[in-house]
């Protein structure tokens, strides 16, 4: 599903479909750099379904993962220290600029949705590492996505911009995250949290 979405939106995007770019309502649509990242960590999670998968998967599903993380990282520095551009601007920034101009709010990635893609590279990096006292840390930073991201998808569904947006309202796609979660959390059922 991320992978899916991901693709739509940077079609949308391509294109300059507005329809495909704005796969969630709200004022703007997603951001190209938000659905390149849900892009890549549905690669990187599509290619840990098997666990015992070696070589050169297990390494671009790594670099997808780091990728996925930096990006957010990158970006939640930049929230804090106010700096400008953002990395979130340099893809069809003259797409985003006409966009801003035309629905009045700036297209940029929320610290929310930066913060998941913190969390959900690490989980995806580290799926298959245990911390020195033998806890899978990969379901604990899955955990957390999941459960930030229910919030945002019951803001949603009964209209509480609190809970999905920032203070310039910018929605994340929030069921993409869930389901990304949720597959991180389930590709080894038989450990830690899951085999609970």
């Amino acid at each position: 599903m991320a992978i899916l979405v991901g693709c739509i939106v940077l079609i949308g995007w391509t294109l300059d479909v507005g329809a495909l770019s704005d796969i969630l309502p709200g004022p703007v649509a997603m951001n190209p750099l938000s659905a390149i990242g849900l892009l890549l960590a549905g690669v990187s999670a599509w290619l840990l379904q098997d666990e015992h998968v070696e070589g050169r998967e297990r390494w671009i599903s790594r670099v997808c993962a780091l990728v996925v993380a930096l990006v957010g990282l990158i970006r939640l520095i930049q929230v804090l220290f106010g700096l400008e551009p953002g990395i979130d601007q340099f893809l069809f920034s003259a797409s985003l600029a006409s966009e801003a101009a035309l629905t009045g709010f700036s297209n940029r990635m929320a610290s929310d949705t930066a913060l998941d893609f913190v969390l959900i590279g690490g989980a995806l990096f580290f799926l298959d590492r245990r911390s020195h006292r033998g806890r899978w840390v990969s379901q604990y930073l899955a955990l957390t996505v999941f459960v930030f991201s229910i919030l945002a998808f019951a803001g949603y569904v009964y209209g509480v911009a609190n809970l999905y947006g920032n203070t310039s309202y910018i929605p994340i796609a929030a069921m993409t995250f869930v389901v990304l979660s949720a597959g991180v959390l389930c590709a080894r059922p038989e450990r830690g949290l899951m085999a609970v």
